[in-house]
Parts: C-alpha cells; sequence; structure tokens
C-alpha cells in the first residue's frame, strides 16, 4: 500500500531467504493497509504464527506425585453403578479423563492443583457434577486443546479468565469432598484433555469410540 510500499516487504524476505531464514510470505493482493477486508485471514495468520513460536509445549502433572493418585478411575475405564470403585455412583460411561485422588493424610484444601501447560484460562465456574471447574487452552504436537480440571473449589480460583499460565503456575486448590464444592463428590481432581478449542464438560461418553476426541494424560506425562 501507500504507506508500506510491498518492495519493503519484498525486500525483506528476499535477505531473509538469503541467511537461511524460514519465511512464510502471504500477499493481499488489493488489501489496504488495515487490512479490512481480509482482517479475518490476517490474524488467523499471526495468531497461527505466534503459538507456534511463543507457546511453550511443556506439559507436567496437575499434581505432585500424581503416579500414586490413580487409583479408581483411570482414562476410559467404562463405569456403571455396579462396578464402580466409588461407593453410591452417580455416573454412567466411559471416563474421558484421570481421577487423582488424595494421599492418606491430605485434606483436600492443602492440595494446590497446577497448570499442567502454557496457556490461557478460557473458563472458570461451578458446573454441576463438578462443582468448580477451569479450563485452559494449551499447545500439544502443535495441535490447540483444551485442559479440564474438576472438582476445585471455585474460591480458591483467583486467576482473572484470559491469563496466561505456565507450566506449575498455582490454578486453586481441590474442593472439600461431599460438599457444595465438589458438588457432593468426593475430593479428588478429574483431570481431561480434549482436542480442539471447543468448550467441552463431558466426564463420560455414552460410546467408546467417542473417546477419540480426548487424550489419555498418562500417555503424555510417562
Amino acid at each position: 500500500d501507500k504507506s508500506v510500499p510491498k518492495e519493503w516487504s519484498d525486500f525483506l524476505s528476499e535477505n531473509l531467504e538469503q541467511l537461511g531464514k524460514n519465511v512464510t510470505y502471504i500477499e493481499y493482493e488489493g488489501e489496504k493497509h488495515e487490512f479490512i477486508q481480509q482482517w479475518n485471514d490476517f490474524m488467523q495468520q499471526s495468531s497461527k504464527f505466534l503459538r507456534s513460536n511463543l507457546m511453550r509445549e511443556e506439559w507436567i502433572p496437575p499434581l505432585h506425585q500424581d503416579s500414586k493418585r490413580i487409583t479408581k478411575k483411570p482414562f476410559g475405564v467404562h463405569i456403571t453403578p455396579q462396578n464402580s470403585p466409588i461407593e453410591q455412583e452417580r455416573f454412567s460411561g466411559y471416563h474421558t479423563g484421570v481421577d487423582y485422588e488424595l494421599l492418606p493424610g491430605e485434606s483436600a484444601q492443602t492440595v494446590a492443583v497446577r497448570a499442567a501447560c502454557a496457556g490461557k484460562v478460557l473458563y472458570k465456574e461451578w458446573v454441576k457434577g463438578y462443582g468448580g471447574v477451569v479450563v485452559q487452552e494449551c499447545l500439544l504436537d502443535g495441535e490447540l486443546v483444551t485442559t479440564l480440571y474438576g472438582h476445585l473449589d471455585i474460591s480458591s480460583v483467583e486467576i482473572p479468565l484470559n491469563t496466561i499460565l505456565q507450566p506449575g503456575d498455582i490454578i486453586g486448590y481441590l474442593g472439600n469432598g461431599f460438599t457444595r464444592q465438589t458438588d457432593n463428590e468426593r475430593a479428588h481432581l478429574h483431570f481431561a484433555i480434549h482436542h480442539g478449542t471447543e468448550l467441552v464438560l463431558l466426564g463420560y461418553v455414552d460410546d467408546n469410540s467417542q473417546l477419540q476426541d480426548w487424550i489419555n494424560p498418562v500417555e503424555i506425562f510417562y
């Protein structure tokens, strides 16, 4: 455009390529300086670049001593009121995440839940069946995913929406069991990873084939 001649971009791209740099050069023919007509595509390309180059892909378990905690409901297990390891089971279906249990001597209010990855907070609310829920957007193998942390004491979650968390940042604390904090469930953390950025809060699905929409966290951490 008249403010920034195309020749400037041509010159920059050519010199970067001569230096062996990886260059993606996109031309928007007829576009104005403000990118009015093709603004959405321009922003999508910019966001894609920033996600690929600035977002960290480090992942850590959301609780300390995590391997000792998955004792009742691992990923994908089929739960019914008849076979559940939990008394007075309320749910049925294939488990979309993993449940991290309290260890001997712990109380829920002393168990800090950590961000498992780098990314912004998309959602924090009280949800039926969970109590407090936080959902975070993260990057895994170049793909945007959502991570769900369920059964938190929502009052302990002080981080604002859209806050960018880093792996290990404290999100909040587990809710007390059999109270409104966990919607009358036992004290534990339900942790799930879902493909894409759609907000999906399901803790169980009816068909085993639906589990392909989720990722087994154990396969990431171990």
